[in-house]
């Protein structure tokens, strides 16, 4: 979490909890490794895989990879975030279609994450209708 608030990002943008983080300041790759996915519900839903990988810079995460946000019912892959000016307030998340805009507030501190539970389908045989 340190890593991003020397980067002009919030804390939390990362859920508490991770079980492993790496950071090259060369290139700017970090990669931070949770006990398993999870689902972190405060002001924003968002959904974490086991990686969270991207490149940082100042103000802003490219390349992101391992984090969905939620807008209504459906999830959305982040491809990256951005603060382009702190005293705004806003912060930006690229979800492919669109930019969605939140307060920094929101991202204060690290969000207690729920691992998210897996639901397993199991195969199962239907049998076609006869019509008579």
């Amino acid at each position: 979490h340190d890593v991003l608030q020397t980067h002009g990002l919030p804390r939390g943008l990362l859920p508490a909890g991770i079980a492993a983080f790496s950071h090259d300041p060369a290139t700017g790759r970090f990669e931070a490794v949770l006990e398993s996915p999870c689902t972190s519900r405060t002001e924003v839903g968002l959904r974490y895989n086991v990686t969270v990988a991207g490149q940082i810079t100042y103000g802003r995460i490219a390349e992101l990879s391992g984090v969905d946000a939620q807008d209504l019912f459906l999830w959305f892959a982040v491809r990256s975030i951005r603060v382009d000016v702190p005293s705004s307030g806003v912060i930006y998340f690229d979800v492919g279609v669109v930019y969605k805009h939140f307060p920094l507030s929101f991202f204060e501190a690290p969000p207690p994450c729920v691992p998210t539970s897996r639901i397993l389908l199991q195969p199962h045989q239907v049998t076609p209708s006869r019509h008579p």
